[in-house]
Order: structure tokens, then C-alpha cells, then sequence
């Protein structure tokens, strides 16, 4: 009887002891996550690594660690314990001992362009019999963005025309502002009214203009994220983002040339914090400062495309071309910009729709083939 009576108290004494070391546990518990960069291309990695430091001198004998990652990401070579909506869940269990500091190491990708969180990491602490558990949730918050796919030039195809590579900058998005820099013989990638006459008579064969960049010059993106009316019912997500890896590619190739690029949308942005707007200034000081900003456009419209360049109509600048990429334009917004174009502003559509039925009078214009895509 005395051996029961020893055993009950010494059961109870230990479990009083557990229960104390479960509930303090987390006053001496730190837990938080480092990468090693906070971009990355489609289907690049990211190596990520979770701590845990138990400053205590007493082990912690159960330790559950469930980390909330969005569905786009993916935990490379790890499966996720549960997913619900558009987020997974991925578990650990170990102890940790007095003292002690462990680090998990893992990689995040994925092939999705967007602006993704880590937020929620969910502790749970239990006691050595497993009969309770103490469970706190921790907000580690860290940003990881993944750019837009970025194609070379040559990859991209239009229907109407035969322009490729870095002849769609020179020879149409430049061709107005653009100064003679010299002659040479004709190729069929030239435009028949670039021919100069008399250097061809002269030297008995077809010459051409050259052209290069005037100095003054800068290029915005209008990208509509608008495909119906009213601008919140429906998108098409699909030729959304093709859209933003052709600003992304034709933009990456503008700023490496030398020229100021910006991009202004009616789409919301992707910003925990707020701190970007529907504008992105031209600038020449960073290429992935560009495609951060592509990556922070959502398929989802904030304002209708009309409203957007109405509001905007007074910064228009005669010295920017711009290039509006949509696939969806209505009659007030088609108005608009010819008032614009009426006041010596320069803009060129490049249509992203899949039949190509966009078109605005006055307005050069290039329709992104399904191969382009």
C-alpha cells in the first residue's frame, strides 16, 4: 500500500513539475525564419531557415511545429500535412534540449509570378506523458516575390507583323522619335519607307536608314487589367498574365538600353505595407525594380480603365511613349485617348486578347499571337 501511495505522489509531483516546465515553456522559447534572398525567377530556389532557441535550463521533451505557406509556394522534397483554401500546412515534431538552438533548413519555390507571405507559425508544447499541450501561434512575417517569366525578344510573336527581337523596340516602339544614324543595305526585317533612294541608286543595290535612340525619350507601360464592363465582374486571367511577361521582357530589354521605363496600371498592387501605388516612376536605375513591380500586379481591377487615364490625363508627358498593353478596351476609354493622342501624346497598343479585335483609329497597333504567349 505504501508503494501505491509513492507512486501516486511521485506521478503527481512530476506531473505538477511538467505541466509548470509546458506553461513557462514559451517565455523562453524564441522562433523565427531567414532567407537568403527575398527574389527569385519562375522555378528558381530560396533557401529558407526556421530557428529555435530554447534559452531555458530545462528540455522541452515535445515540440509540434505546424508552418502556414501559400499554395503557390512549395517546400522543396517535403510533403504538406494539410491544406485548406489556398493555403498548406507543413508539420515537424522533435524536442529540444536545455539551452539549445536548433535550425530546420529547407528551400521554397515556385513557377507562379506574385507576391507571396509567411506568416502564421503554430507551436505546440506538450507535456513528457503527452496527456496536455500548451499551443501559441507566432506572426514571423516574411515577403517572397517571384518575377514574371522574362522571355528574350526573339521568342515573342505577333500576328500583324513580322517584328522580332530588338527590331520591335527600334522599329516601333521608337520609330518616331527616333534620329538617323547612318545607312546599310536593306534586309526584309526593314520597312519599305526606310529605304533611302538615292544611296540605293548609287550603290546598286537597296540601302536603308539606320536609327538609333534619341536621348530624350522614356517609355510607360498603361497596362488594363480591365476585360469587361463593369471593370469588377470578370478577368481573364490568362491573357493577364501574358501581358505582364510581355511588359516584363520588353521592359527588362528598355532599361538595359539605356531607357527610363515605368509602367502605370489600373490593376491592384500586391503591398502588405501600402507603400506602392498604381504607378511606378521611369527609371533606368533597376532592372529588378521593374520586375518587383509586374510581379505586384493582381488580375484583379482596382479602378475602370477610363477612370484610371481620365484622373491621369494631365501627366501625360509629350516626351513618353506609351504602350498600352490590354485585352479589353471600351468606347470611353478609346475616346480618351484620342483626345490624348489630338494633344501630341504618343501611344501604341500591343492587344492581348486572343481574337485581336482591339483597335482604337489613329492607333499603331500589334496583337500578341498564341505562340507569343
Amino acid at each position: 500500500m505504501d508503494g501505491i501511495l509513492i507512486l501516486f505522489f511521485s506521478i503527481s509531483i512530476i506531473s505538477i513539475i511538467a505541466e509548470k516546465i509546458r506553461r513557462n515553456a514559451f517565455r523562453n522559447l524564441s522562433i523565427f525564419r531567414k532567407i537568403d534572398k527575398k527574389s527569385m525567377y519562375p522555378g528558381e530556389e530560396i533557401n529558407a531557415k526556421l530557428y529555435f532557441e530554447n534559452f531555458s535550463k530545462i528540455f522541452i521533451p515535445f515540440v509540434h511545429v505546424e508552418e502556414q505557406v501559400p499554395l503557390e509556394l512549395e517546400r522543396i522534397g517535403q510533403s504538406y500535412s494539410e491544406r485548406i483554401g489556398d493555403v498548406k500546412y507543413y508539420s515537424n515534431v522533435f524536442n529540444i534540449g536545455a539551452v539549445e538552438r536548433l535550425k530546420f533548413n529547407y528551400k521554397f519555390s515556385s513557377n507562379k509570378r506574385g507576391i507571396y507571405y509567411l506568416k502564421n507559425i503554430k507551436v505546440s508544447i506538450g507535456d513528457v506523458f503527452g496527456l496536455s499541450e500548451d499551443i501559441r501561434e507566432f506572426e514571423d512575417y516574411i515577403e517572397i516575390i517571384v518575377f514574371p517569366k522574362v522571355k528574350s525578344l526573339s521568342e515573342l510573336q505577333f500576328n500583324n507583323n513580322s517584328l522580332l527581337g530588338d527590331i520591335i523596340v527600334k522599329r516601333w516602339i521608337f520609330q518616331d522619335p527616333l534620329y538617323v544614324k547612318g545607312i546599310r543595305e536593306y534586309t526584309t526585317d526593314h520597312r519599305m519607307k526606310d529605304i533611302h533612294w538615292n544611296s540605293s541608286i548609287r550603290m546598286g543595290k537597296l540601302m536603308v536608314r539606320e536609327y538609333d535612340f534619341t536621348s530624350d525619350r522614356q517609355v510607360t507601360f498603361l497596362f488594363n487589367t480591365q476585360t469587361t464592363t463593369p471593370f469588377w465582374n470578370v478577368y481573364e486571367g490568362n491573357n493577364i498574365e501574358s501581358g505582364i511577361e510581355l511588359m516584363a521582357s520588353i521592359g527588362k530589354e528598355l532599361i538595359y538600353g539605356g531607357i527610363a521605363t515605368g509602367i502605370w496600371t489600373n490593376g491592384q498592387i500586391v503591398s502588405y505595407f501600402g507603400k506602392h501605388g498604381n504607378e511606378l516612376p521611369p527609371s533606368t536605375s533597376s532592372v529588378e525594380r521593374f520586375l518587383e513591380y509586374c510581379a505586384r500586379i493582381d488580375v484583379n481591377t482596382k479602378f475602370s480603365f477610363s477612370d484610371y487615364i481620365y484622373n491621369k490625363r494631365d501627366k501625360f508627358d509629350i516626351n513618353t511613349v506609351y504602350l498600352l498593353i490590354t485585352s479589353y478596351i471600351d468606347n470611353e476609354s478609346a475616346a480618351i485617348i484620342n483626345i490624348l493622342r489630338s494633344k501630341g501624346i504618343l501611344i501604341k497598343l500591343i492587344d492581348i486578347s486572343k481574337q485581336g479585335d482591339i483597335n482604337i483609329p489613329g492607333v499603331e497597333k500589334l496583337h500578341l499571337s498564341g505562340e507569343g504567349r
